[in-house]
């Protein structure tokens, strides 16, 4: 079933790259020169400590901030410029941990 606002995009145009990708607040360098690339239906996990810059990746990808530097494309489109909701309507779009358990399923039920 597709999304009803997703367009319909061949495999290739579902690429999601960063290049450069920098966010900077005076002297405090949360993400510097990022430069990565996602296939389509792969999955990935970033991992670091408190403070690491994952959540301001995450902002920066979705639109949520505007980086310092650096630029993302999904497909061939540049889409560093563009607000959140416009790109939900190009099929992107992020979910927010829910840490508690879910009531009458298990641990494994609950994140499964």
């Amino acid at each position: 079933m597709s999304h009803p606002i997703a367009p319909k995009a061949d495999a290739a145009a579902l690429e999601l790259r960063t290049q450069g990708l920098s966010k900077q607040w005076g002297a405090f360098k949360a993400n510097s020169d990022v430069s990565l690339t996602f296939a389509p239906g792969s999955r990935h996990a970033l991992i670091g400590p408190n403070g690491a810059g994952k959540t301001t990746f995450i902002n920066l990808l979705t639109g949520a901030l505007t980086p310092t530097s650096g630029q993302v494309f999904l497909g061939r489109e540049n889409i560093t410029a563009l607000a959140q909701h416009q790109r939900v309507k190009r099929g992107m779009t992020r979910t927010f941990q829910i840490n508690t358990l879910f009531a009458g399923l298990t641990v494994l039920e609950s994140v499964a």
